[in-house]
């Protein structure tokens, strides 16, 4: 994946914050469509994949940063 290649914006022991990765979209609409995820965080709606990329480009156009926590040892995105 090439996550491990983008800017670190924080650098732990065994995880890394970094900007969101369109790369990770389809883990992301996992994520933010999980009944339980959804029931704590107002999102009522399943959200598409066209849907999370849209989120993430007005993100950038707003000068808004969403991050990701990625898993150093298992190279890849944890939440």
């Amino acid at each position: 994946m090439k996550s491990e290649l983008v800017n670190t914006f924080i650098e732990g022991n065994s995880i890394n914050l970094l900007p969101i990765n369109t790369e990770h979209v389809d883990i992301y609409v996992k994520w933010e469509n999980n009944p339980k995820v959804r029931k704590y965080s107002r999102n009522v709606i399943p959200i598409t994949s066209e849907e999370q990329k849209k989120v993430i480009e007005d993100a950038k156009l707003n000068k808004r940063i969403i991050f990701e926590i990625w898993h150093k040892e298992d190279k890849k995105p944890i939440g």
